[in-house]
């Protein structure tokens, strides 16, 4: 079914590896849902551009160096809520989905992606229904209205803790620095496990530099 009521699809990407966005221009200008397809390689111009060019969708990159791309999401939607974000990253963790979420996004796409996923995205989120990777729906603690991830559930505190331990710091030298006891830093520590569903401190090390923590 074509999106939109047979409306044609404008869509923006925003990525700063050309080749990487000419590749995804390339094969959304094959769909015939698609109307046309512009392509920025850095967000000087994007805001600006949604006033000329109404695009309905918006591929953007997570990580393009020296800007936010989530406040650039947050910036874009506040202008015209009817504008669908999808963020593409190549680093799916916790951190990123929870960012993007907040900023608004209808999807966040792997960028390794099948192209046929890619087709389902685009159509899901012109009928306003949020659509994720495989990789990113695994994170979730549920599905429904409210998407958390598992790394949602820690505490400020606990991350720091978290960040401690997976950098092999000892809990003597933990609780000196955050001013705490020996006994809290354990109890953190054991509901950082618990909370992640980890087995112990080698699978919390992994987790933590997955995530970027450390």
């Amino acid at each position: 079914m074509q999106a939109l009521d047979n409306k044609k699809i404008t869509v923006m990407i925003v990525d700063d590896h050309p080749l990487v966005a000419d590749s995804l221009a390339s094969y959304l200008n094959s769909l015939t849902e698609v109307d046309k397809t512009l392509v920025f390689n850095n967000t000087n111009e994007v805001v600006a551009a949604c006033d000329d060019f109404k695009p309905d969708v918006i591929f953007l990159d997570i990580v393009i160096p020296g800007i936010c791309s989530f406040q650039i999401a947050r910036d874009i939607i506040s202008k015209d809520k009817n504008i669908k974000i999808i963020f593409l990253t190549g680093a799916i963790t916790d951190y990123n989905i929870e960012s993007a979420l907040d900023a608004g996004a209808m999807g966040i796409l792997s960028k390794g992606t099948e192209s046929d996923q890619i087709k389902i995205a685009l159509n899901s989120v012109v009928e306003n229904k949020k659509y994720f990777s495989e990789e990113v729906v695994k994170r979730f603690e549920h599905l429904g209205d409210n998407l958390k991830t598992l790394g949602s559930k820690l505490t400020n505190r606990e991350r720091e803790i978290c960040k401690y331990i997976a950098s092999g710091v000892r809990v003597e030298l933990i609780a000196k620095n955050l001013k705490i006891s020996k006994n809290t830093v354990c109890r953190h520590r054991e509901n950082i496990l618990r909370k992640l569903s980890l087995s112990g401190q080698v699978e919390l090390t992994i987790y933590a530099h997955k995530e970027g923590i450390v």
